[in-house]
């Protein structure tokens, strides 16, 4: 499982439902160094700014064409490297930490920036294509899985009084 948040790409390796800590961990970049990098690409003096910075998110994980800023529309193909750099060096540290994807049937993508991920996954590593998979409501992945063991603590206390 892969979390693209806004802060961290976190990767969970398993197999049948048991967690392998040694293969798993993060990497301290993710969407909002994505943002930072198409501000500072714009102009430098943009990467402390608050609204920027959110306008920009939302421009990369919504896929537009365009973000607005100060009246100007900036088109975002032109930084779709500075983007995918950042990725790419996110994929790299989940490389070198999991190792080799091989034994890996399916690979689950989740998070606020997860299909955008997803997207650089399909196009960067098309041999993982067959086994990718995307959680359809990834924004909210974090909150049905804290529920889901919110539900099975609250069960389990039940049970034994």
């Amino acid at each position: 499982m892969v979390d693209v948040g806004s802060g961290t790409i976190d990767f969970l390796a398993a197999y049948d439902k048991v967690p392998n800590y040694g293969r798993s961990g993060a990497h301290p970049e993710s969407m909002m160094a994505c943002a930072y990098e198409v501000a500072k690409a714009i102009n430098p003096e943009l990467k402390n700014q608050y609204g920027v910075i959110q306008a920009i998110d939302l421009a990369i994980r919504d896929n537009r064409e365009t973000v607005r800023i100060g009246g100007e529309d900036y088109e975002m193909a032109r930084y779709r490297g500075a983007i995918n750099e950042v990725l790419r060096r996110g994929y790299e540290a989940m490389l070198n930490t999991v190792g080799a994807l091989n034994d890996f049937d399916n690979i689950l993508v989740c998070g606020g920036g997860g299909a955008v991920f997803f997207e650089f996954l399909r196009e960067h590593a098309p041999g993982l294509r067959r086994r990718l998979k995307m959680d359809g409501g990834s924004t909210y992945s974090n909150v049905r899985g804290f529920q889901v063991v919110a539900d099975y603590a609250a069960n389990e206390a039940y049970k034994n009084g």
